[in-house]
């Protein structure tokens, strides 16, 4: 699932673009690790498309860690991931 994000949290948790990947955190949230493929981590995609920056997330982990209806996200500074 893609979700908008504003390129202010993009720079603010220090990303670009690229395939970073993330470790999933209490059933709460996803936490990026780094850019090195580990077992057991998820890749996300951040890409810049038309001036705006769009964060790919898998649809099976959207579901699993929505809060509301999955619609949005949170990118925290930290480079942590709340699916709203």
């Amino acid at each position: 699932m893609k979700f908008k994000v504003k390129d202010i949290f993009i720079k603010a948790a220090g990303l670009k673009e690229g395939v970073y990947f993330a470790r999933e955190v209490e059933n709460i949230k996803l936490e990026i690790i780094g850019e090195v493929k580990k077992e057991g981590l998820i890749p996300i995609m951040i890409k810049k498309e038309d001036g705006n920056y769009l964060i790919d997330i898998p649809d099976s982990v959207v579901e699993r860690l929505k809060h509301r209806d999955g619609s949005e996200i949170d990118l925290i500074s930290d480079r942590s991931i709340y699916v709203l």
